[in-house]
């Protein structure tokens, strides 16, 4: 596999959805599992699940932090309704 196709298999990667990445990581996990693969089929799959659980694992972490961004939201309103009640 050459520079240019590693670069177009992780820009089709990085434009996956969580659920699409997660589906194809597992299919990808399977096949590999499965055996019955050259050693080069082999490591052209693991290379790529890596970068599908690459990809997996940053769109957890940027939904996590919208997530903790969101509760210091809600939780700074919440604070500040309690107050305006209890005056």
């Amino acid at each position: 596999m050459d520079k240019s196709q590693d670069s177009e298999e992780i820009a089709v990667v990085a434009s996956m959805s969580f659920e699409d990445a997660y589906n194809k990581l597992e299919e990808t996990t399977k096949a590999l599992e499965a055996g019955n693969l050259t050693l080069e089929e082999s490591t052209n799959l693991y290379k790529q699940g890596m970068e599908l659980a690459k990809h997996c694992n940053e769109l957890l972490k940027a939904t996590e932090l919208k997530i903790e961004t969101l509760k210091t939201q809600f939780g700074n309103s919440t604070l500040l309704l309690n107050t305006e009640i209890e005056s």
